[in-house]
């Protein structure tokens, strides 16, 4: 299933599934928060939201009543992935080159 969601890792303990990105500022990653706290709030699933540095974020999803990974986890992790989202274009040109590699 992870392969649906290529923009997340499983955690080294198995626990989650994390994304970090780079948001463009500050505004533009509050505004991404706003949105997966929409779609959280429609799934009845919530993820943990950090933000440090102004504009780095990291998501993490998991099912606290199996500790561990379930399907919700995946379909909403699906979702948050359609959130448009203005990244840090310097992020994404080493992403892009990373994955050239």
């Amino acid at each position: 299933m992870l392969a649906a969601v290529p923009e997340w890792a499983m955690s080294e303990d198995r626990s989650c599934l994390k994304r970090f990105l780079v948001a463009k500022n500050f505004t533009t990653a509050m505004k991404f928060f706003e949105a997966v706290a929409d779609i959280a709030e429609e799934e009845g699933h919530h993820p943990d939201l950090q933000l440090r540095d102004k504009r780095l974020v990291e998501v993490s999803l998991s099912t606290h009543p199996i500790r561990g990974v379930s399907l919700r986890d995946f379909v909403v992790a699906s979702k948050i992935n359609a959130v448009e989202l203005e990244y840090s274009p310097k992020w994404l040109r080493e992403r892009e080159e990373e994955q050239q590699k």
